[in-house]
């Protein structure tokens, strides 16, 4: 992976403003395929990750279920 990958700031996640109806429909993931469609995404045209999809809070969640798992045997 590019060592500057998650140095890039990215806009925010347009999932995060959207309305219900636009959720249900994925109709907020429209620009980056008409992007995309014009010509090749570049990482600074991709948005942030939504709190809910970040790694770290699961990670931690999974360490604490791996320590648990090694103290039954």
């Amino acid at each position: 992976m590019d060592p500057g990958y998650f140095d890039i700031e990215r806009k925010q996640n347009p999932r995060e403003r959207a309305n219900f109806i636009s959720k249900i429909c994925f109709w907020y993931t429209r620009p980056v395929f008409v992007k995309g469609r014009k010509g090749q995404l570049n990482i600074s045209e991709m948005y942030r990750c939504t709190p809910g999809h970040r790694a770290a809070p699961r990670g931690d969640v999974m360490g604490e279920q791996w320590k648990k798992e090694l103290g039954k045997q």
